[in-house]
């Protein structure tokens, strides 16, 4: 496996986690579906309009790192981590966060706390929290 494919494979399993958490693609939705949105919607390293930033709760997601293992002279896998911050106007959000924590937990990665904090420029509460795991090629 590849550096490149490594990367897109982690783009798609942590994506699918967060849609399995109820969560939804902000870059699917245009900016009229982004206003009535119900649930939360996510984005890849940082939100794209300020109709999503506007929202009560949104997670944005990035790469924190990723190396390579090998074996043999070449990679095998590739352990990454990556970080998910969850903004919220609410301070209690217990059910979503434990939605998205089950989500990775059921792909057997691990979930754990980063910081809570609060960002006044926004006043939003900021819950993050690393995954931790690797993606590897399987030979057949």
């Amino acid at each position: 496996m590849k550096l490149i494919k490594a990367l897109d494979d982690i783009t798609l399993s942590v994506e699918n986690a967060l849609v399995n958490a109820g969560l939804v693609d902000g870059l699917s939705l245009s900016i009229e579906e982004i206003k009535i949105a119900a649930s939360p919607l996510f984005w890849f390293m940082t939100v794209k309009s300020k109709e999503a930033s506007d929202k009560q709760s949104y997670l944005v997601w990035s790469f924190q790192s990723v190396s390579e293992m090998f074996g043999d002279g070449k990679p095998l896998a590739f352990p990454f981590e990556v970080n998910i911050t969850l903004y919220s106007r609410n301070r209690v959000i217990d059910d979503t966060l434990e939605k998205i924590e089950n989500a990775f937990i059921d792909l057997h990665y691990k979930f754990d706390f980063g910081m809570i904090d609060y960002d006044t420029n926004r006043m939003m509460y900021l819950y993050q929290f690393v995954v931790k795991a690797q993606v590897s090629e399987v030979e057949e």
